[in-house]
């Protein structure tokens, strides 16, 4: 909504997108029928979020205009999505038998599997956060996972049939 807004204007001209001009206009018929609701709209070019809360006014039971409160949510509507993008990608690693470590671009340990805890005997408090080789009194410093991790896997979106095998001692 990037027009100058000025009191008494008509709502329909400041909205620039004609979806978005043609799903408010649908409200505003809906609330000077005496509907009072809510609802979100989303701008996709800028990606922008409002929520709209409608309410008639009426005087003598007859609806003599209308009243909306519109709220910029973009900040929220994200946080909401990354809420459910980690939660659902959260449920898929726990679902794995096999250990799994999720790593951020530094290879510390974003996410671990309940496999992973239940395998090594550790937790979370000393697995998040923590460089991969640092893992478990350093087991994790392998010279075959360091060349995967710093020189292959940077320079290869897929790669086929590449194993690190190691033995890890228990006594962490």
């Amino acid at each position: 909504m990037d027009a100058d807004i000025k009191i008494g204007m008509n709502l329909l001209e400041c909205i620039q997108i004609p979806e978005l001009r043609e799903s408010t206009k649908q409200s505003i018929d809906l609330v000077l029928n005496g509907k009072a609701f809510s609802d979100v709209k989303h701008q996709p070019e800028p990606d922008i979020y409002y929520e709209f809360n409608w309410n008639p006014i009426f005087q003598n039971n007859e609806v003599v205009g209308v009243t909306v409160f519109i709220q910029d949510i973009t900040e929220r509507k994200h946080t909401e999505e990354e809420l459910l993008r980690s939660e659902f990608a959260e449920n898929i690693i726990n679902t794995v038998r096999e250990p799994l470590l999720v790593l951020d671009k530094e290879l510390r340990v974003v996410k671990a599997s309940r496999s992973f805890y239940d395998f090594f005997k550790v937790n979370s408090d000393e697995t998040i956060g923590t460089l991969i080789y640092d893992l478990g009194n350093h087991q994790w410093n392998i010279p075959k996972l360091r060349e995967l991790l710093e020189t292959i896997l940077p320079q290869k979106t897929t790669f086929d049939n590449y194993e690190v095998e190691h033995n890890f001692f228990y006594n962490w």
